[in-house]
């Protein structure tokens, strides 16, 4: 591109005697309201060029004939109302900064020719300057408009809880355990209060065993003549069965038995309920009617004495037994 424009500034000073033909067929190229405003930016350029080497050659006739039709070139070439595909560029407006300070150092023209140059620059780029603000708050309000309508994402309220909770919630410990296993058992129950195992959300009976029961080890405590169970299951996998049963310490006042906390008994199906007889019949205790199964046979019951030995002694093969009292 810099190459044609050189061109042309070299054909025109080549062709002197027809210097103001040359002219105004430049100015008119540049002045054409057919042609667009970037269009236009290319023959002053070809002026810019024309201009700095005329002086080297010493043939100024064209500069005396641009003198005055310097600012029609600049409305020509920076319009007041630009299409929208030729909005002002901040580039164009620099690059012509540029071309009047290389005509002042050279005294190409006038410089109170040049200073009116500068000041309708200044004027061009404060338009430019509003114009880009106007569209910029234009875009702005039609994007509001478009996302009225939308919901924030991930920005409501209960997004901000969940972080807050996220952020600040607690270890797992036992008691979170406890509440899952209580609100399990609620789960597991029908509208009069039985264990329904279609509603068991983790399955707790397979094959019709108590799953995980094999490596079940409670340990028993004989505290006043009668044992006290407080047996320690796989939390998870068997749910209906209390996981710890807490007691007073110390004995029990007035040699009255020790209170015991009342929990809620656990349902289970009938196929799962201990076979009644005089060996497997368990005693009444803090599970209500429906005790932990057996491990083994439980001993036989009776008063302190041979039987209460043998239960102490066996303690360790079964899950729940009392002595006599």
């Amino acid at each position: 591109m810099q190459g044609l424009i050189e061109e042309c500034a070299r054909y025109m000073l080549e062709y002197t005697k027809i210097h103001q033909k040359l002219y105004r067929l430049l100015r008119d190229r540049i002045m054409n309201k057919a042609h667009p405003p970037s269009y236009r930016v290319k023959f002053f350029y070809v002026l810019d060029s024309l201009c700095q080497t005329s002086v080297l050659s010493g043939f100024r006739n064209y500069i005396d004939l641009a003198q005055a039709d310097l600012p029609e070139f600049l409305n020509w070439c920076f319009p007041n109302k630009a299409d929208a595909q030729e909005k002002l560029s901040e580039s164009r407006l620099g690059t012509f900064r540029r071309i009047l300070d290389a005509w002042r150092k050279k005294s190409i023209f006038e410089e109170q020719s040049i200073k009116t140059l500068e000041q309708k620059l200044d004027d061009i780029d404060a338009q430019r300057v509003l114009q880009s603000r106007m569209d910029q708050d234009r875009e702005r309000q039609k994007s509001s408009r478009d996302s009225a309508w939308q919901l924030p994402y991930l920005d409501t309220t209960a997004s901000s809880e969940f972080n807050h909770l996220w952020t600040t919630r607690t270890p797992f410990d036992q008691a979170d355990v406890r509440e899952i296993l209580e609100q399990r058992e609620l789960e597991a129950l029908d509208k009069n209060g039985f264990y329904d195992p279609t509603k068991d959300r983790f399955e707790a009976v397979e094959n019709g065993g108590w799953k995980g029961f094999d490596n079940w080890e409670g340990y028993q405590k004989e505290e006043n003549g009668y044992f006290m169970v407080q047996p320690a299951p796989p939390a998870i996998l068997v749910p209906l069965v209390p996981a710890a049963i807490a007691y007073a310490p110390g004995a029990p006042p007035g040699g009255m038995p020790r209170p015991v906390p009342q929990v809620m008994p656990s349902m289970a199906p009938p196929n799962q309920q201990p076979p009644p007889g005089p060996m497997n019949a368990p005693p009444p205790g803090p599970f209500g009617t429906f005790q932990p199964p057996y491990k083994s046979q439980p001993p036989p019951r009776g008063g302190r004495g041979a039987s209460g030995s043998d239960a102490r002694g066996s303690s360790s093969n079964y899950q729940y037994g009392r002595s006599g009292r």
